[in-house]
This record gives C-alpha cells, sequence and structure tokens, in this order.
C-alpha cells in the first residue's frame, strides 16, 4: 500500500470510527464498534468505481465496495457496513466467521459476503436467488443503505395456522439467518450501484 493511501486509510478509519458496539436494532458489525479497521482499498481488479452520493445524484450514501460479491476490497479485508455512516467500506482484520455463526465485538466477526446483525453471521444479497431454499432477501434490515437494494438472507416462519381452539394462528417465529446460502452469490452483487453502470 501507497503512502498516500495509508494516509487515506489513517484518515478514513479516524473520521468514520464508530462510536459504539452495537446499535438499538442488534447490529454489531465491525463498522459498529470492535477491532476491525475502515480501510482505503485500491482494489487489484480495478475494474469498478463503487458510486457515492455525488456519483448517484445525491440520493445513496457510498458504496466503497461490494458488500456481496466483495470488489473493491482487497486480499484480507472484507466488505460490511458502517452503520454511523450508513454505507459500506472495507476493513481490514480477523473476520472469518461462517454463517449464522455467533458474532460481535467480544466473538469476531464475519467472512466476506456477510455481516454480524442480531448477533449471527447474516449473508449479504440482492435477490431471493442469492439465498438458500425457502430464505428470502430481506431488504428492509438494509433498507436505509443507498436504495434499499441490498439485504441480508433471512428464514421467516409464516405460522402453521389455527387449529382451533384459541382463535387463530399462533404467532410466527422471528427470522432467523439463512445459514445455507449460495457462495457465490449467483446476482455477483449486481444490485450494488458502480460508476460503470
Amino acid at each position: 500500500m501507497s503512502v498516500a493511501a495509508l494516509i487515506v486509510a489513517f484518515l478514513a478509519s479516524a473520521l468514520l470510527a464508530p462510536s459504539a458496539c452495537s446499535d438499538e436494532a442488534g447490529v454489531s458489525g465491525p463498522g459498529a464498534g470492535g477491532s476491525l479497521a475502515v480501510v482505503a482499498s485500491s482494489s487489484a481488479s480495478g475494474s469498478s468505481t463503487f458510486a457515492s452520493a455525488s456519483s448517484a445524484g445525491g440520493a445513496a450514501p457510498t458504496f466503497g465496495c461490494n458488500p456481496v460479491s466483495g470488489e473493491g476490497c482487497d486480499q484480507g479485508e472484507t466488505c460490511d457496513v458502517d452503520y454511523g455512516a450508513l454505507a459500506f467500506f472495507c476493513y481490514e482484520g480477523d473476520a472469518t466467521l461462517g454463517l449464522c455463526a455467533s458474532c460481535g465485538p467480544s466473538k469476531g466477526y464475519c467472512a466476506p459476503g456477510s455481516t454480524c446483525y442480531l448477533g449471527a453471521c447474516h449473508a449479504f444479497c440482492c435477490d431471493d436467488a442469492d439465498c438458500g431454499t425457502g430464505a428470502r432477501c430481506d431488504r428492509d434490515v438494509l433498507a436505509t443503505f443507498g436504495s434499499g437494494q441490498v439485504g441480508v438472507c433471512r428464514l421467516f416462519d409464516e405460522g402453521a395456522g389455527g387449529a382451533g381452539g384459541s382463535g387463530g394462528a399462533p404467532p410466527a417465529k422471528p427470522p432467523t439467518p439463512d445459514c445455507a446460502a449460495s457462495t457465490p452469490r449467483p446476482s455477483q452483487g449486481s444490485c450494488v450501484p458502480t460508476a460503470n453502470n
């Protein structure tokens, strides 16, 4: 990494340093606190520049990388969320936990292509095809990022229906992470805006 890139990385980590370990929604990715550092990356592929608020007409916060495909980050980095900046950035550090693993500042961070949400690793996705059988790409989780085009794969229990007695269907169980999301994701992160599309 060049001296200029190191300076940019230092400034980015100082200016974008998160202030807490998790927010009220239960998110705890590296952008929500912990030991991973934001880096200014110059990806070896160099084929795409990711859109920012200025290049996307002011509508979307920065996509410093593609969280679904990992494009835009160097080896040893992972593209994850910065909940304070409502953006995606490359992080350097130990991010190796698999899908559905327990995660957070004291447990570790999720491998590339996934994020720590509600204490478990969830796969990033563009659409339902990126997720395993029966799972859906839940874009509501990251709706405030860009135009809500990136989500996480989750399994939803819609309830089994009523069997009489209490007069209705039992309440649905809370969604759980999808442990069988496709790798690599079929969408290849095509929902993430770049300066090229």
